[in-house]
Order: C-alpha cells, then structure tokens, then sequence
C-alpha cells in the first residue's frame, strides 16, 4: 500500500470519471435546459469557489448524450488581450477539440484571418458547419466571472461580451458559463451585463449528497482500506459533503494509513487528521474570510467562539466587543452568509472545519487588529497624531496617538504608532515600554515584535558603545526572544558573553595559581577591549606571578618529560615501536571521517526547520560499471566510420532549409529556423509561444513527413534543449517506423524518449512496450544534451554528451519501407546542428552483442550534499561574505525601471513575463512554471558570486522559484540542480538540491514575508559552500567539494494549486574573486 497512489484528489478539478461521484441532478437538468423550449438559452453554473464547477463541466463528455461535441474554455490567464485575438483562440480550441476527439481535421487557424472579427462568425463557423452534421458544438466557459476585472472592461470584457450576444443566436452552438459565488461576483455581473444574462437559466451548485458523499470517501479504495460507518458519517458531518474538502480528508486519511499500515478507518482517526485537513485547507478557508465583509468578519470570528447562537445572543456579543452595528444591517449581513452556505439557519457553521480554522486563526484579539473600524472616532484621532507625526511633531502626535487609546484600549495601531514615534526620536527606552504593551494586546503582531527588537538592539549597541557590557548582553537577550534567528545579534551576544565569561574564569585562574591559563584568557579579552575592567592590571600581575614560579610548576615540564621518555623508548625499542605507532598513525580517520564520525549523531531539529531526505527516482540506479569490451568492439569501428567521412544529411540551421518538409501538423519546417536554431513546440507556432495564448498540451509534433532521415541502419547526432520542464514531456527519437502522416506519427517501430527530467525510455511502439528506462542524470530544460544514437542490425546503442547510456540487441528488421524522426510532446524543444549517417550496405569490422542489456556510466557520481540549517561555519561565513561586499559596487544591478533590458522570456504554457511599473512581473497558471533569465546574470553566476534580490507573490497560491544547475566538467552526466522555493501563502520555504542519486532538501515554516510584501534573498556561493537568506536570516547551508560551475539561473514563478503572479525587483550582483 506504502507505493500505491493516493488515489483521492484534493485540488484539482476531478477528469477521471472513475473518481467523480454524484451529480446526476446537475446532468440531467443541463440535458433537459439545452431541449426544447430553452434551446438558445444559456446555462450559468455558480457556486461557492472549490465545490466542484470546473469539475462538472469537465465531465459533460460522459453524461451527455453523443450528439453534443464539448469545447471547454477556461478564461482564467486568457483575458489580458484584444476581442480578435480571443477569437482566434476560440477558434484554435474547437480546431483541436474537433481533431483530438473527434477525428475531425480541419486546417489550423490562421491568426490574421481573425483581425477581422467578424471572420468567427461569416468564416470560420459556416466552414465547420458542414463538417459536424447533426452534432452540436457545446461550448463550456470555466471562470467566466475573470472578466469582471475593471481594466479590462473596454478593451476585452464588453466587446466580447456583445460578441456572444451574437453567437448565441448561430445555429448549431449551446453555451455553458461558469461563475463564482463568491464575493458579489455572480451580482456584479448579472448587474454589467444585464441584457445578456437576462434569458439565461442559473443552477446553484452546492455539496454532495449523503450516498455520494458515501461512494466518494469509500469507492477509491474499496478492497484497500475499509471505513467504519461512524467514520464516514463523522466525514460528513465536518466537511458537509463539500467536494474539495470531503476528498481533502480522504487525502489525509489515506497518507495515514500509508505511514501506519492500517487498513481500517476509524471515527478517531478521522479527529485524528483533523488538524492537517486544516492546515492544507487554509487557503480556500481564508479566501471565505478574504472576500467577507468587516461585519461578517465580527459575525464569523464571533460564531466561531460560541459555536452558534440565535441573533440576539450574537448581537449582545457583537455589542461585548464595541462593535457597531445596525440590527438591518447584521441580518442582511447573516442572510448573506447563508446564502453562500457558510452558516445554517441556527447560524451554526455549515462546513465545520471553517470553524476549526477561525478558532485557530482568528481569535478575537486578531480581528480587532485587523478590524480598525470598531470606533472610528480613535480612528480620526489616529489620522491627526499621523498628520501631526508627518510634520515631525512629535509630542502632538503621541497626545492623539493616546486619546485614541483612552477611547479603544484595545487599539493596536495606535499602541504601535505611539511606540514607533519613540523609536523615530531615539527614546528607545519609552519605545520599549510602548512596544511592550502593544505585545500585550497581540504578542503576534509583526509591527511591534519589529519595533521591540530594533529598540533594544539600538539600547545594546548604546551599551556596547559604554562598555556596559552587562547590560549590552541583557538587551541582545531581549532581541533574541523575540527572534532567535537574528544572527548578527546572535554574535554579539555571544562574543560579549564570552569576554564576560573569559574574565571571570582569568579571576579564577589567578586565585587557583593557574597563571598560564589566565595570560592567555586576558590578553584574547584585550585583543578584543584593552580597557575592559581591570584586564591590564589583571594581565600584568599574572605575567609577574608566573614569572615567579618555581621551574617544576611550569606546565610545558610534563609534556617534555613525556617527549623525553618517548625519545629514550624509541632508541632502546628500535623498530618494533616505530612500526606499532605507523600501523596508529596509518589506521587515524581521514579528516573527512573525522568530520562524519563527529557530526553523525543524530539531533533534534528545530521547531522552525524541517529537513527530509528522500532517495534517488524509483527507476532502478544503472550498474556504475566500465564500458564492456564487447561493446566497444561493436561500436568503435561504426564511430569511427562517422567521425571520418561526411554525413549524409546536415544542418546548422543558420539558413533556412526546404528540405526538412513539414511537421506532422502541417507547419513548413523551415518557418522554425532561426539564427542557428530549429524550434518545434508541441501544437504551438514558434511565433506563439512567448504569447498568453498557447497551450502546450496535446498529441504531439513529430517530423520530418518526407523520406529526408529514412534508412534501416543509420547514426544520427543531434543537439537539444527544452526550456519548458515538466514531468510529461519529452523529445523523442522515431525509428524504423512506416513513414508519418500529416496526423502523427505511424504506430509501429520504437522510440528513444527523453523527458525533461532527466529520464529516458525505450519504447516499441506497436502495443507501447517499455523496452528499458534509465536516468542520464539531469534536466534537459537546464542543459544542452549532445545525443548519438547508432542503430545497426539488431542493435542499438544511446550516448548522451559521450556517456553511454545504453546498448542491447533487441530491435527487430523491417523488409517494408521505413522511416526515422523526431516526435516532441508538451514541452519546446531547441534543436542545434543535426547529422545524418546512411549506414544501409556498409560492411564493418564487429562483434556480435550478446546478452543482457547494459546500462552504463562510465564515471563514479557524486554525493549529494547535506543541506544543513546550522554548519559550524555558517554564521561566520555569511557575516564575513557580506563583510566584502559592504560599500562594494555590485557588478550588476537591476531595478527593471527599463523595459528593454536584455531578460530572456521563457514562459510555460499558460504564463506571461511583463517588465511593468519598474517590476518583473510573471503570471502562471495553477500546476506551470514561467521563468525567465539574463544572460549577463548567467555570465555572473558561472563563479563565485554573492546575489541579493526581493521577490513577493501579489496574488494566488504561487511560489517563488529560483535555480541554478551545476555541470561537473570532469563527469557531465553527473550534474545538480539546487533550487530555491517560497510560497508565501504557506509561509513555507525549501532548499532542494536534486541528483542523479537522489534529493536532499531542507525547508521550514515563518522568516518570509506574506502575500503581497517582499522577502529580501540572499544567496552565496564560494569555495564550494553556498547560503541562503531571508530577510536577513540564514536559512540553510550546504558544503560540496565538487561545484564546478553553475549552468545558468533561472528566476521562476510556480503556479502550484492556484496559480498567480510573481514580481521581482532590485537584482544585485558581486562577482568574487
């Protein structure tokens, strides 16, 4: 059960129809709107966000009868362009639909055809029309309400929404729109768009019912793992069949019975979970928070604490808690939460994990901070004690600042503006005292636990600066309760403690006699501060007093008795004892044993950090063996043959060359030659790629559809390179195949498949037999591969960059005509210089392979380091780096305030890269990745350097991503990627380093800055060690003896669960020496 799959899905809208239950309501009534008399009406399905709207449109296809042809359209990313580029993107989709499902080839559309809007109606469709018969397009609109945003409004949203006015009335069309309940979003555009939506029908869609919620949690595993009906009841009860969460719990259930071993699910289990369920639940928990209004939030945080109550007991808690109100107001304000089936009739929580996570996560206390409407007469005062603190008018803002607090005791802001006037005018001991009560009203609140540790650094400094080293350390001390990351006061404390403790311990020495010791304990606190104490008078007596002792109380006289005695040994002993203290010296640990033995017991992590390992990929490691001699045998001869005479074909592609022919879509291959490169992307135009409009999905582009590569026995060399990276994807090596067609590639032959991950397959191609699988040790995206593959005979031989990768006997020999290619499948591929060798009638001198396959590497790989958050060299070494770079002239810097500045866009499918109101800012769909990169950078980056930049996420679940891949030159297919990843949403960050043999990663909760602000990172690499830092924190280290040099740095925005948007800014770069 531990490798089985977890088969519940808990996100991602549900497209296997074996894991969707329920629903048949929501079916039927869809089947019955689009008969009949509601034939040219529209459906708008609307619901609270996660409860399954994209799910259901997803599964029309299998309830539906066959005569409707789906089109689904998701809108979310899609709205940041021009009505006639819309257009043509509907047009592209129903052109692939219609292929994909269908059979149905029609030509691609053509983008200028579309600068005409009116083509769409008057072109295109007539065009289909005659192609689908009785069939009826049914096109499906998921996030429709993505066109409420007000920017967007005249260039996008009102045009198109006349548009559809129009479509609504062509024969042969039906419409789906899907909108979110949330917020006012469903009113506010019934309200823009009111003729539209005015013959529309609407069906509410809302939870599972109590059988679906049955097969839902039981179905999945059943065979597997059995549930108690009390569990699944207690199931229902909590997440009130809401889809997203039901198959959230059944996630976390399942992952318990992996670590556990059980096959039985209790009711206690289920309590058991309940936490973790909340935990990964808080973003859709919080966006029902996000989206409330100020009185919700009092209604909600409120209800969360009595767990339900009438209207009269919630208003006199309401009043309890000085918040204002009318009675019209609260139950328009409960009546919406009703209705967006947050609350029941009893005003108990509908979904009982919304109350888990409010009780936890907004108590009363946090709600009055971020509530600042509770008396909005403290508030005018706070806004004239922020007028008169502007001006500088110090006292006069603390007189408001306090009358604000006379009226609201409880009010944050105005503690925190009176403690951070203080601080502005250097009363640090008032600010203390300020700051101390503002930690009282919410010991959490960011602003005061700042403000609190700048002021008692600033009173430790002032200390230091006196000598009053005492009191220095007791203020550091203040400091680091507070944050006990907080390196730089984290040395001075110690250092401090450590004269304060040297000159105690010196004291003691001289009163036991030990002078020696206390010499040398003074004169390192004088090297530190002569004048501290009486360190001098100190030093001098001790030095007097050794002076004076008799030579037999020195201590260097035992150890020259002991160096004497040895000596006397060695000549009366002679050999014997000098190879017994070889043997000794022979047998000492090496210093990295040393090291290991030293550092190998195992200690506690952390709170804060949580460190996991996990093992190389679950394809079997190749056996690290010596290239057989038999092999060799075989394939010296064939490449040396290519290494001397001419390939048959050849091409640089720095001209453009008619010879390739068309891909399997039609597209003239020679249109993707550009400046020395050929650029096939899957389903996608090299002119649209960097576009927010393509789409990498689909059945893949293999070419060339000519006889240009076709011969039984052949080599071929290729360079490649796949920017976009993913799990899926792959550049694959067609071979003796019948030859393509304009639809794809024929069934039959093999193909060599190299994934973006580092993984390669052989595959027959007839019923897809995997042949073997391997790792060549690295992305493909982040590296350019050399590949070589030699077919002759029976065999077949694979080398990436020189390494053989593979060989064996297995391939069977075609009589019929054949034909070689390549096939490239959801991902861009760059291909460089491309060499052809027809090897049909050559004779060579060879061995016959026999045998078992062999899977070979030819060099011993490396470890993959520890990524550690606390190394014995850490702190020095980040505090002495940056040290070097203080008043140093970065050598590159960038603060985007140029839109022409030379980054490289590298967009996933759905992404978009803007420099924009002197930002980067990249847009990424839910599940891609958008990065983009600097050649420059990449020039900084190949060495030691030191890298500072601020990063924040402005909206969604996304993370900021950056890596850097590391090539050995002494073994290329033994190379790293070590990356950085934050996801502000989670408060969560990670360092990843990953192998060939493995990952190591280190990660944590806190340091990074929430949604919406920036995290200031840091990152060091010199000397084989590298750092990283948060907002002035190191967070993890890791030391490795083989870096040689990074293969360039990416900047990445990952879309995760929701997707968002990414924005950087104030890149700075120090090239060390």
């Amino acid at each position: 059960m531990n490798e089985m799959l977890n088969p519940y899905i808990a996100g991602a809208p549900v497209v296997e129809a074996s894991m969707f239950f329920g629903r048949e309501d929501v079916f039927g009534w869809i089947e019955r709107s689009l008969e009949g008399k509601y034939v040219n009406h529209i459906l708008v399905l609307h619901g609270q966000r996660r409860v399954g709207k994209t799910s259901i449109l997803k599964q029309i296809p299998n309830f539906l009868p066959d005569r409707y042809i789906q089109v689904f359209f998701d809108l979310q990313g899609r709205t940041g362009t021009t009505l006639d580029r819309f257009l043509w993107w509907l047009a592209s989709e129903i052109t692939r639909t219609l292929k994909r499902e269908h059979g149905i080839d029609l030509p691609k559309p053509d983008r200028k055809d579309f600068e005409d809007i009116e083509y769409l109606i008057n072109g295109f469709l007539p065009g289909i029309r005659t192609k689908l018969g009785d069939y009826v397009l049914l096109l499906t609109f998921d996030e429709f309400d993505s066109l409420d945003r007000p920017e967007i409004q005249e260039t996008l949203s009102q045009p198109l929404i006349a548009y559809l006015r129009r479509l609504i009335e062509v024969e042969g069309l039906n419409f789906i729109f899907s909108i979110g309940s949330s917020g006012d979003k469903l009113e506010n555009m019934q309200a823009s768009y009111t003729d539209f939506f005015k013959s529309a029908l609407y069906r509410k869609i809302s939870f599972l019912t109590k059988d679906d919620i049955q097969h839902l949690v039981t179905k999945p595993i059943e065979g597997l793992i059995q549930y108690e009906e009390e569990a699944v009841r207690r199931i229902g009860e909590i997440t009130s069949g809401h889809p997203y969460f039901t198959q959230l719990m059944c996630h976390e259930l399942f992952s318990h019975c992996q670590k556990t071993g059980d096959r039985t699910i209790s009711a206690e289990d289920v309590e058991a979970v309940l936490e973790d369920v909340v935990e990964r639940g808080t973003v859709n928990l919080k966006f029902v928070w996000d989206e409330a209004s100020d009185l919700e939030k009092w209604i909600l945080a409120t209800l969360a604490q009595m767990d339900g109550g009438d209207n009269q007991e919630l208003a006199q808690a309401l009043t309890e808690q000085h918040v204002r109100f009318s009675e019209p107001d609260l139950n328009s304000a409960i009546l919406h939460l009703r209705d967006k089936d947050i609350l029941r009739d009893d005003n108990r929580f509908v979904i009982h994990l919304m109350r888990l996570w409010l009780v936890t996560n907004r108590p009363i206390d946090r709600v009055r901070e971020e509530l600042e409407e509770v008396n909005p007469i403290a508030n005018r005062f706070i806004e004239i004690g922020d007028e008169y603190r502007d001006r500088g008018e110090a006292e006069q803002a603390i007189e408001y600042y306090e009358q604000a607090l006379n009226l609201n005791p409880g009010n944050l802001k105005a503690q925190n503006n009176i403690a951070s006037v203080h601080l502005e005018q250097k009363d640090y001991k008032e600010a203390v005292q300020a700051f101390e009560s503002a930690l009282k009203i919410d010991d959490e609140d960011v602003v005061a636990k700042t403000g609190y540790c700048e002021a008692n650094l600033a009173l430790g400094e002032q200390a230091r600066g006196r000598k009053e080293y005492d009191d220095a350390i007791h203020y550091y001390r203040q400091v680091l309760e507070i944050n006990p990351n907080h390196v730089e006061v984290k040395q001075r404390s110690t250092k401090l403690q450590n004269l304060v403790n040297d000159y105690e311990e010196a004291q003691q020495a001289i009163r036991e006699k030990r002078y020696e010791s206390a010499v040398e304990l003074l004169q390192g606190i004088i090297v530190i501060d002569p004048t501290y104490k009486a360190t001098t008078r100190l030093l001098t007596e001790a030095v007097e007093a050794r002076k004076a002792l008799p030579f037999w109380r020195h201590p260097w006289l035992l150890p020259a008795v002991g160096v004497l005695t040895f000596v006397l040994l060695v000549i009366f002993l002679g050999p014997q004892l000098w190879a017994a203290v070889s043997t000794a010296i022979a047998n000492r640990p090496a210093a990295t044993e040393l090291v290991i033995s030293e550092t190998g017991k195992v200690t506690e992590t952390p709170d804060l950090l949580v460190a996991e390992f996990s093992s190389a990929p679950t394809t079997e490691t190749p056996t690290i063996t010596p290239t057989p001699e038999t092999v060799a045998a075989f394939y010296e001869p064939i490449q040396a043959y290519i290494e001397s005479q001419p390939p048959t074909f050849a091409d640089d592609f720095e001209t453009k060359n008619d010879l390739w022919g068309t891909t399997s879509e039609d597209i003239a291959i020679s249109t993707l030659i550009d400046s020395g490169e050929l650029n096939i992307f899957d389903n996608v135009e090299l002119s649209e790629y960097n576009s927010s409009t393509n789409d990498l999905s689909g059945l893949g582009v293999t070419f060339p559809v000519n006889d240009l590569l076709s011969a039984k026995d052949f080599a071929i060399k290729f360079d490649l390179q796949m920017p976009h990276v993913g799990s899926e994807e792959y550049i694959g090596v067609v071979f003796r195949s019948r030859p393509f067609t304009h639809s794809s590639a024929d069934n039959s032959g093999y193909t060599i498949k190299f994934f973006s991950t580092g993984k390669w397959e052989l595959i027959q191609n007839e019923d897809e037999t995997l042949i073997a699988t391997g790792s060549f040790g690295q992305k493909v995206g982040q590296f350019s591969g050399r590949v070589l593959l030699i077919v002759r005979e029976q065999n077949l031989a694979v080398y990436m960059n020189e390494i053989l990768l593979y060989d064996d006997s297995v391939l069977s020999v075609p009589e019929t005509s054949i034909t070689n290619g390549f096939t490239v499948e959801g991902t861009a591929v760059k291909f460089r210089f491309v060499e052809f060798w027809n090897l049909d009638g050559l004779e060579f001198s060879t061995t016959k392979i026999t045998g078992a396959p062999t899977i070979i590497q030819t060099l011993t790989p490396r470890p993959t380091p520890t990524i550690t958050p606390t190394p014995a060299w850490g702190p020095n070494f980040v505090e002495s780096m940056l040290e070097r770079i203080t008043d140093v002239t970065p050598d590159f810097t960038e603060d985007f305030s140029n839109p022409e500045s030379g980054w490289e866009m590298i967009v996933g499918s759905d992404g978009s890269f803007q420099i924009v109101d002197g930002v980067a800012r990249v847009t990424v769909k839910k599940d891609e990745r958008s990065h983009f990169l600097n050649e420059t950078v990449d020039s900084l980056t190949d060495r030691d350097f030191i890298m500072e930049m601020d990063a924040r996420v402005v909206e969604g679940e996304a993370a900021i991503d950056l890596w850097t891949h590391f090539i050995f030159n002494e073994n290329p297919s033994d190379s790293k990627n070590v990356g950085f990843l934050a996801q502000p949403a989670e408060s969560t960050w990670s360092v990843t380093i990953d192998s060939a043999q493995g990952r190591n990663s280190l990660g944590g909760n806190g340091i990074i800055s929430p949604v919406g602000q920036y995290t200031h990172i840091t990152i060091i690499l010199t000397d084989q060690k590298v750092a990283f830092s948060l907002n002035g924190n190191p967070v993890a280290y890791f030391e490795d003896p083989f870096l040689d040099e990074p293969g360039g740095f990416h900047f990445n925005c990952d879309g995760l669960i929701t997707g968002g948007i990414c924005e950087f800014d104030n890149i700075k770069i120090w090239k060390l020496p």
